[in-house]
C-alpha cells in the first residue's frame, strides 16, 4: 500500500489562512502512462480530506499522446509534464481536457493566482539544439516559484556524484532561482537540504526534491505552500546549506575582482537623457504634468498595484526640467529648498500627497537619492495604505541590515530623523553642496507633521540605486516587484497612457499648474 506524507495544516485553517492572503497550496505527485489514472484518482481524494489545492502537478513519462480521456471528471486544476519525451507540434501548454493542461517540452506557465511554474522537460539531443531557446526564455524571469525538470542539474548530481545532471538545468536554475525544483530522473526519493540565493537584496530558498516513482514504495508526492505576496523568506532555515551553485561561481568572481578595472563615469547629455524633455525620444505618453521648473511622469515598472478605489499603481515621478544631478548642487540660491525648482517640486509633492488622502485614503512616501555622481535628479512618490506606514521603519531597518551586512562594499547608512524641513541642522545638511544623501519623506495624511528620514554618503562610496524601492517593495509586501524591469511589473504602451489618463483624470482637482 501507498502511502503519502504530507505536510499541511487542517483543512479548516488551511481554508481561513487562505481566504485572507494569496497562499497557492500545491500537491506535486510522480506518475507513469500507466499510473496515471490512479494518481488523478488519489488526487482527488487527498484534495477533498488534505486541500483544497490550488493545483496538483503531475512529473514523469504521464502522456502518450494528448487523446488522454480520464474515467472521472478533474476538479482540481492539473498540470503534467511529460518526462523527456516531446508532443504535440509546438512546445508551450496544451489543454488535454478539462483542468488537465500538459506542459510540453520547455516554458514559464503563470496561474490566475501568480504562482508560476517552469518546466523543462525535453531529450538531451532537444536540449542540445533548442538551448538558445530555453536560456532566452529563462533570462528574462528571476525568482518563479516552482520549477520542474526531467534531468538534474550539474551542481546537485555532482555534489552527490551520480550521472544525472544536464548543464543546461544549471544556467536555467541560475536564471530562475526557483523555490522548489523538482525532478523525476532518479528511481529513489530525495530531498536537498533547503540553499539560499541572495537576488539583488533579497534572500531566496530553493530546494530541490526528487520524487520516486507511484509504486515503488518511496515518497512519490511532497505537498507544500507558498504565499504568492510574500516571494522572499524572511526566516532561514537551521538545516540550510551553502548553495551548490554558488561554489565555482564565487571563485571566479574573486579572480575577475582582483583585476576588474575602475569604471570612469558615463557623461549623459540631456538630449540622450530619459529624464529631459529636450530628448527627442522622450516618451511623452507618460507624462501628467509640466510645471515651469518640473514635470511629474507615471513610472516605468511601476512598483505599486491598484489597490480599491484608486484603479491604477498611483507610482509616479517628480523631475526638475533642468539636468542636474543633485538640489543640492552649489547654485546662488542659499536655500535650496527656496529655489525655483525644489519649490515646484515640493507643490507636485504636497499635491499628490493631498490626491492620495482626499482620493484614496492613502498615505503617501518619497524616496530620493541626492548624488554628484547621479546623471538626472528624481524623486520617487509612492501611495502606501494607512494600515501599512506604520511599519516604515521596520522595513527601513531591515533593508539597512541587508545593506550592512551582505554588501560590504556598499556604503553604510545611518538615517537621521526630523519632523518637518525646517529643522536648522537638516537644512544646513541639504544646503551644503558637498553632501550627498539619501532621503524618504513619509507623508501619513496633508496636515499631520511631516516625518523625514535622511542618511549621507561620500561621492567614491557605492550605494544602491534601488534602495529606495526595495524598502518599499518589503513595505508594501511586493518583494516579486522590486525589478522596474522586471516581466511581472513591464506595461506596455497602452497599457502606460491608460496609466496616465487614470492618474490625470484624478490629479485634476489638485494640480497647481490648471
Amino acid at each position: 500500500m501507498n502511502k503519502i506524507k504530507v505536510y499541511v495544516v487542517t483543512t479548516v485553517v488551511y481554508r481561513v489562512i487562505q481566504s485572507f492572503t494569496n497562499i497557492c497550496y500545491s500537491l506535486v505527485v510522480r506518475a507513469s502512462v500507466d499510473t496515471l489514472q490512479d494518481i488523478l484518482d488519489k488526487s482527488e481524494k487527498l484534495n477533498a480530506k488534505s486541500g483544497p489545492f490550488s493545483c496538483v502537478v503531475i512529473i514523469g513519462n504521464v502522456l502518450n499522446d494528448t487523446k488522454f480521456t480520464p474515467k472521472s471528471d478533474i476538479t482540481i486544476p492539473t498540470y503534467v509534464t511529460n518526462g523527456d519525451r516531446f508532443l504535440g507540434e509546438e512546445n508551450g501548454s496544451i489543454d488535454v481536457v478539462e483542468n488537465l493542461t500538459l506542459l510540453n517540452e520547455y516554458g514559464i506557465y503563470e496561474l490566475t493566482n501568480g504562482f508560476r511554474i517552469g518546466y523543462v522537460t525535453t531529450s538531451k539531443e532537444n536540449m542540445s539544439s533548442k538551448k538558445d531557446e530555453v536560456l532566452e526564455k529563462f533570462s528574462k524571469v528571476s525568482g518563479i516559484d516552482m520549477l520542474v525538470t526531467n534531468f538534474w542539474s550539474t551542481a546537485i548530481s555532482n555534489n552527490k556524484k551520480l550521472l544525472l545532471g544536464n548543464t543546461l538545468i544549471d544556467e536555467v536554475v541560475n536564471f530562475a532561482k526557483p523555490r522548489y525544483h523538482f525532478s523525476s530522473s532518479a528511481s529513489k526519493f530525495f530531498e536537498m537540504d533547503p540553499f539560499k540565493w541572495d537576488d539583488a537584496g533579497s534572500i531566496i530558498i530553493s530546494r530541490f526534491i526528487n520524487l520516486a516513482a507511484f509504486g515503488s514504495g518511496q515518497k512519490w508526492a511532497y505537498a507544500f505552500s507558498i504565499d504568492i505576496g510574500a516571494y522572499e523568506e524572511t526566516q532561514i532555515p537551521e538545516n540550510i546549506v551553502g548553495n551548490p551553485y554558488l561554489t565555482t561561481n564565487n571563485k571566479r568572481s574573486a579572480e575577475l575582482r582582483k583585476v576588474a578595472p575602475v569604471k570612469k563615469l558615463k557623461v549623459i547629455l540631456p538630449n540622450s537623457c530619459h529624464f529631459c524633455l529636450s530628448n527627442p525620444h522622450v516618451q511623452e505618453h507618460m507624462i501628467i504634468s509640466v510645471s515651469s521648473y518640473a514635470y511629474t511622469t507615471i513610472a516605468k515598472g511601476p512598483l505599486t498595484i491598484p489597490r480599491g478605489e484608486m484603479g491604477f499603481s498611483g507610482h509616479c515621478l517628480i523631475i526638475p526640467i533642468d539636468h542636474i544631478p543633485k538640489l543640492n548642487n552649489g547654485d546662488s540660491c542659499n536655500d535650496v529648498l527656496e529655489s525655483p525648482i525644489a519649490k515646484d517640486i515640493l507643490k507636485f509633492e504636497s499635491s499628490i500627497v493631498s490626491m492620495n488622502y482626499n482620493n484614496y485614503d492613502m498615505c503617501t512616501l518619497v524616496s530620493e537619492i541626492n548624488s554628484a555622481n547621479s546623471i538626472h535628479f528624481h524623486k520617487q512618490v509612492i501611495p502606501v495604505p494607512k494600515y501599512l506606514v506604520a511599519k516604515f521603519k521596520t522595513a527601513l531597518n531591515r533593508q539597512l541590515n541587508i545593506n550592512t551586512e551582505r554588501y560590504t562594499n556598499n556604503a553604510k547608512f545611518k538615517f537621521q530623523e526630523f519632523t518637518g524641513f525646517e529643522n536648522e541642522k537638516y537644512r544646513a545638511l541639504v544646503n551644503d553642496p558637498s553632501t550627498n544623501y539619501i532621503q524618504f519623506t513619509l507623508y501619513e495624511t496633508p496636515k499631520a507633521p511631516i516625518k523625514v528620514f535622511i542618511a549621507t554618503f561620500s561621492p567614491e562610496e557605492r550605494i544602491d540605486l534601488q534602495f529606495g524601492r526595495r524598502v518599499a517593495a518589503f513595505l508594501l509586501k511586493l518583494p516579486k516587484r522590486v525589478k522596474w524591469d522586471s516581466k511581472i511589473c513591464q506595461q506596455t504602451k497602452a497599457q502606460e497612457e491608460e496609466e496616465t489618463e487614470k492618474f490625470q483624470l484624478a490629479f485634476k482637482n489638485f494640480d497647481f499648474t490648471n
